[in-house]
């Protein structure tokens, strides 16, 4: 199996990350990602992502590349939730609502309102109102995929903005959402998808999510270098420590590993199972080494505002949550190792 990219699609990657941080360059402090910015990047062709990967328009390999680059620009949640989710979502809609749907994507990022954390592309029962949410940022539209009837409606919600609370830990964008039914309603689109069609797609929302995850270790473990190779203590760069070299080292070993998996897993398409949650499961790790590695090593400045190392903890804590916590898929890798062997 060939994990190389031909020229042309590593062209197409570097023009997407350039244009990424020409775009939606990393701010100082704040949210990284805007609703303000996302006119610009669905224009660049973002927000059809999902639907070009279910069309066979773009290769799955590289369309978690694309991942990769959003992740470097802590656009993980935009891109995925609403190029990718969202976009495939509507692919499977009517004609004229599919048309619609594209229309609503490139104006706005978009939530999918979920019942707890741990789903990928979750789906509702009955009239939810009260759910959880990644990519929570005011001005985001708000969608969620109820179940009826063996089938599936996408609806979308019209009204006043839902009221989005941040649950307990580092970061606003995992929030709660709150819609008052009294102040709009649910327009509703019916999907050609019944849930149980769903498992393709959360198998490549689960790689996605992976790849945009180790494009953002990545990028922290690049502004980590850099500041030990500038950070000087006793006369000399904190890099040229062997504690700070080594463990730089095994961080950048274990991302190269973790992006193999993930490079291999949806080269081979995603299928079956067990290769996407290897990759995620050493995703997970390598991301989490690099975050303790970027805060460690830049000391106290690191778990400050004063740095973007912190927009980068945040992405990558967060980021370890989605579609389940690292312990979730461990043990489901786990009990699919043990049956294939059984």
């Amino acid at each position: 199996m060939n994990l190389e990219y031909d020229d042309e699609e590593a062209g197409l990657l570097r023009q997407a990350g350039e244009i990424l941080e020409k775009i939606a360059p990393i701010p100082a402090s704040g949210r990284a990602a805007r609703p303000a910015d996302w006119p610009a990047l669905a224009g660049a062709g973002w927000s059809g992502l999902g639907a070009a990967v279910q069309a066979q328009e773009l290769p799955l390999a590289v369309a978690v590349g694309l991942a990769r680059q959003a992740g470097r620009q802590l656009l993980a949640e935009e891109l995925v939730s609403t190029g990718w989710e969202l976009s495939a979502l509507a692919s499977s809609a009517e004609e004229d609502a599919r048309a619609q749907l594209h229309d609503q994507l490139t104006e706005r990022p978009a939530i999918l309102l979920g019942d707890g954390r741990r789903q990928a592309v979750p789906v509702v029962t009955g009239d939810v109102t009260v759910g959880c949410c990644f990519g929570a940022a005011p001005g985001c539209a708000v969608y969620r995929l109820l179940s009826q009837e063996g089938g599936l409606i996408l609806q979308r919600w019209v009204g006043a903005p839902p009221a989005l609370a941040p649950l307990a830990g580092l970061s606003p964008s995992v929030a709660a959402v709150t819609i008052d039914p009294a102040a709009g309603q649910w327009r509703g689109y019916p999907l050609s998808w019944a849930e149980a069609d769903l498992g393709p797609l959360r198998t490549q929302v689960m790689l996605a999510h992976s790849a945009a995850l180790t494009g953002c270790a990545e990028r922290l473990l690049e502004i980590t270098c850099q500041h030990v190779r500038s950070r000087v203590q006793f006369g000399v760069p904190i890099g040229s420590f062997q504690a700070v070299k080594h463990g730089l080292a095994d961080v950048h070993t274990a991302l190269v590993v973790a992006w193999n998996a993930v490079l291999s897993a949806a080269a081979d398409g995603a299928e079956p199972l067990l290769a996407p949650l290897v990759a995620r499961v050493l995703t997970v790790q390598a991301a989490l080494g690099a975050a303790r590695a970027g805060a460690q090593f830049h000391g106290g400045m690191g778990f400050t505002a004063e740095l973007n190392v912190h927009l980068f903890l945040k992405a990558i804590l967060d980021g370890v949550q989605r579609g389940g916590t690292p312990d979730d898929v461990a043990v489901e890798l786990g009990r699919r190792f043990v049956a294939a062997a059984c």
